[in-house]
């Protein structure tokens, strides 16, 4: 029975530690309590003790009962609660903080729509009126515009979707 008890708490143990370092990591990023994540890793960190102990002697196995095998039990449970209880509710104000904060992001600016072009460019004129008179002869409902970086392709097609002739197409 204690052998059981021991390999799934340590298979546990394995698979949470990085999930824990990462969410601790991010906590600390947000500034969020430490208090959280902090009860979790001692318990954490007290069950990998008790495991180290009892793997290092093969006569502690037929040893490990009684108080150990209370005190693993215990902290299986409580890491469990934890994760069920506490890592919800710690969820459950995280999403009601995300959607607190929504509408300021939404308010601030999430526009699909095309930006307005520079007040003043320089030499984007002719290229802007060829591809005006493309457009507008009704030859080609696509253009295709290339050029090496840096060269104002963003800011040519940005000119063009501003232009008032071109938005009533």
């Amino acid at each position: 029975m204690s052998i059981s008890i021991v390999k799934r708490l340590a298979t546990n143990l394995d698979r949470l530690a990085p999930v824990v370092k990462e969410i601790s990591l991010l906590s600390k990023e947000l500034d969020l309590p430490p208090e959280e994540t902090n009860r979790l890793i001692e318990q954490m960190n007290e069950a990998n003790e008790l495991i180290s102990e009892w793997s290092k002697f093969p006569w502690s196995k037929c040893l490990f009962k009684g108080n150990h095998l209370d005190k693993l039990t215990e902290l299986d449970a409580d890491i469990t609660r934890f994760l069920g209880v506490d890592t919800v509710a710690q969820i459950r104000r995280d999403v009601l903080k995300l959607m607190k904060n929504l509408p300021i992001v939404i308010k601030r600016g999430l526009s699909c729509s095309v930006p307005k072009p520079p007040d003043f460019t320089v030499g984007l004129d002719v290229p802007l009126k060829v591809l005006k008179t493309q457009l507008l002869k009704e030859e080609k409902q696509q253009l295709l515009v290339t050029a090496a970086g840096g060269c104002g392709k963003t800011t040519l097609v940005e000119m063009l979707c501003q232009d008032e002739n071109i938005q009533g197409i």
